[in-house]
């Protein structure tokens, strides 16, 4: 977060006259949630989204009819499109590039394609994947699982990495699936007990606390091998072992750039907030991700009292 010169509002609003009461970064279930209950609250939002509301609302209607979502008019896609059409939510496809804060109660996001102003910001990026290197190139790690196993239904499927990405990822998708193998490459240290037993229970999930070395495969992945020489029959291997939170237009981060926030979901800077798979401590559930996004939409309304 940049701190620019001290400018109160009436002055950004002479040069800049519409002020959003809600800028959120990031389109997905946590972004599309608070953007509509913030909406309903009256309150004037933006949402802000790389590749595209649509893309993000094709995903969400499609992991719903897999029945990965719940069966909810919130991740319905038909409904979700009224929904924001009906609220007057602004939709702007571009990448944020920085935040700056003009006073204390002022934000300035920067897109690649022009500047908004808002008295709150809300960062709901999610992660990516970090890919490795493999020794055998010609054959790919997927680092995209919610776009990418749709192709893999009904067929064997790898995952790598010992944090809750992984061990949700693996959770999800095993009814869609013929054979998940979560394959543990380090001590599992921020996984519940829960979890751990969940996995344990499905039948059809294999847990390999061995360290992956290579791909066996002719144009396509046929087989995974383990440190041990071991050979897993597999179909497409998911890399979650490397999550990075997607802030990097932020200046101050916390651990690998997920942002530390209290109980409102408040971040260090009073009125940028963080929700979803992007803060400290998430737990990445989409359940999880709208209840964020609840929180902070009290926390906002609080906020705004004040102005």
């Amino acid at each position: 977060m940049h701190t620019l010169e001290k400018l109160d509002l009436r002055q950004i609003q002479n040069d800049f006259p519409f002020v959003y009461d809600v800028i959120v970064i990031g389109g997905g279930i946590s972004g599309l949630s608070i953007a509509i209950e913030s909406a309903d609250k009256g309150l004037k939002v933006i949402l802000i989204e790389e590749t595209g509301i649509c893309s993000v609302l094709e995903v969400v209607s499609e992991f719903k009819e897999l029945g990965i979502l719940a069966s909810s008019d919130v991740f319905d896609k038909s409904r979700l499109e009224l929904l924001l059409k009906q609220r007057n939510i602004h939709i702007k496809q571009s990448k944020v590039v920085s935040v700056f804060e003009l006073s204390e109660r002022v934000k300035k996001v920067c897109a690649i394609d022009g500047m908004i102003f808002g008295k709150t910001v809300v960062v709901a990026t999610g992660v990516t994947f970090k890919k490795r290197d493999i020794p055998n190139a010609t054959l790919d790690l997927a680092i995209d699982p919610m776009m990418d196993v749709v192709y893999y239904m009904g067929k064997n499927l790898a995952v790598l990495g010992n944090n809750v990405h992984a061990f949700r990822i693996a959770e999800y998708f095993s009814p869609l699936v013929r054979n998940v193998n979560l394959i543990l490459e380090a001590e599992v240290a921020e996984v519940s007990s829960t979890i751990v037993e969940r996995l344990y229970a499905l039948d059809n999930l294999s847990i390999h606390k061995q360290t992956f070395f290579d791909l066996i495969g002719d144009g396509r992945i046929e087989k995974v091998i383990l440190d041990s020489g071991d050979t897993l029959d597999v179909d497409c291997v998911f890399d979650c072992s490397q999550p990075i939170a997607n802030t990097a237009f932020l200046e101050e981060m916390g651990s690998k750039g997920y942002l530390s926030v209290n109980d409102e979901m408040e971040t260090s800077i009073p009125g940028v907030y963080a929700i979803g798979a992007c803060r400290l401590g998430s737990n990445c559930m989409s359940v999880s991700a709208i209840n964020d996004a609840h929180i902070a939409t009290s926390s906002i309304e609080r906020y705004l009292i004040s102005y």
